[in-house]
């Protein structure tokens, strides 16, 4: 991952609006209506900022009990864990809108290969102790679900690669982005929401944010890197009209809340070789 590029200047955020609008043209054409696929990385610590990534998937194993895997990795790992960091491990079948969450637990000094095991080549082994759909489906309703291995191996198996996340409390979710723009000098981004689940919990507490989105073929683009908030519709009318639309393009009928991500940061990422 290169280093950050802050927008110190007023041309900068333009330059990436116009980025994904090229990448919006094709990224997700089975989504009915023009989109971006973002994954949203967020922290339950207040100032705490997700470090996330893409890296290869070479295989998700099942774990020592059920309900957990594990999830065989290559590549550069975004970050060192720290005590209270846990891992995300997010694998989507994008053009079926199903994937899952594979989440390790936290760990404390001295517990860190509890969470994350090396390997030789730059390969690593999360210990995924608890897993999350990000699609609908019958595990949802319970926010402590517990998804038989077989189904997550017959869902997402042989799948090329995973979006990771490292922090406390961290969490990786798919947001459709139906609407961009560049307000007040900083590059924006909008999504809607509909249940109150982790990601509101985390950014309920913290609203520092990054957003990943990048071309699901060359697995190249960017990391925004900056602040996630509630905002009024009556005050973001275009860009409610814009969500709305794509949600009822998709049958969700419409949000119930209205977020807006402010970048402050750009990382160019493309998917950790070894």
């Amino acid at each position: 991952m290169k280093p950050s590029m802050n927008f110190s200047s007023s041309t900068e955020p333009a330059r990436f609006e116009s980025a994904l609008n090229r990448l919006k043209a094709s990224q997700v054409p089975w989504v009915p209506y023009p989109a971006l696929l973002s994954f949203l990385a967020t922290t339950s610590k207040a100032g705490s900022l997700a470090k996330a990534g893409i890296v290869q998937l070479d295989r998700i194993g099942p774990g020592k009990r059920p309900h957990e895997a594990e999830v065989y990795v290559r590549g550069r790992f975004p970050a060192a864990l720290a005590p209270g960091d846990s891992i995300t491990a997010s694998v989507s079948r994008y053009e079926r809108f199903h994937g899952y969450q594979i989440k390790t637990t936290a760990v404390c000094s001295g517990s860190e290969l509890e969470a994350l095991e090396p390997g030789p080549d730059c390969r690593f082994i999360i210990h995924g102790r608890r897993t999350y759909t990000t699609h609908h489906g019958p595990y949802e309703v319970n926010f402590f679900e517990r998804i038989p291995f077989d189904e997550i191996q017959r869902q997402i198996g042989g799948h090329s690669h995973a979006v990771i996340a490292v922090g406390p409390g961290v969490n990786v979710s798919p947001r459709l982005l139906f609407h961009h723009d560049v307000a007040g000098g900083a590059l924006v981004t909008y999504h809607g929401d509909g249940v109150m689940m982790k990601t509101y919990r985390n950014l309920a507490v913290n609203n520092r944010a990054v957003q990943l989105v990048f071309d699901l073929v060359s697995l190249r683009g960017y990391a925004l890197i900056g602040t996630c908030s509630e905002v009024p519709p009556e005050q973001h009318q275009e860009a409610y009209r814009h969500v709305c639309a794509g949600w009822a393009a998709l049958g969700f009928g419409l949000p119930t809340r209205l977020f807006r991500h402010r970048c402050e940061a750009v990382k160019e990422i493309a998917v950790a070789s070894s």
